[in-house]
């Protein structure tokens, strides 16, 4: 959402990418009874950022610039996922919940 400015703009980039194709997805599947939504977040601590940089100046750089001045949990995501599955929300197609610490 922030276009990776800085930072690893190709990255940001196939993240819109992903916006788009959830939109389309949605309206091509739902006549089969699928629903498509996404989850998109933002910055999770996993080993995932230690590629980069050393975990912990990443993770406390990275903290700094969300709202909440901390990372997300993996399992903080999944609940995202798991609130979309659930059947009460079947009139929810073809959106992405944004779980990005206010970034």
């Amino acid at each position: 959402m922030i276009g990776g400015a800085g930072e690893r703009i190709h990255y940001a980039a196939t993240k819109g990418t992903l916006d788009t194709m959830t939109i389309g997805m949605s309206r091509e599947f739902i006549e089969y009874g699928i629903i498509v939504n996404g989850v998109a977040p933002g910055f999770v601590d996993t080993p995932f950022h230690e590629k980069f940089a050393p975990k912990d100046d990443r993770l406390k750089r990275m903290s700094a610039t969300t709202s909440i001045k901390m990372a997300a949990k993996p399992m903080e995501v999944a609940v995202c996922v798991t609130f979309l599955a659930s059947d009460p929300l079947k009139y929810i197609v073809g959106e992405t919940i944004n779980a990005s610490e206010g970034r």
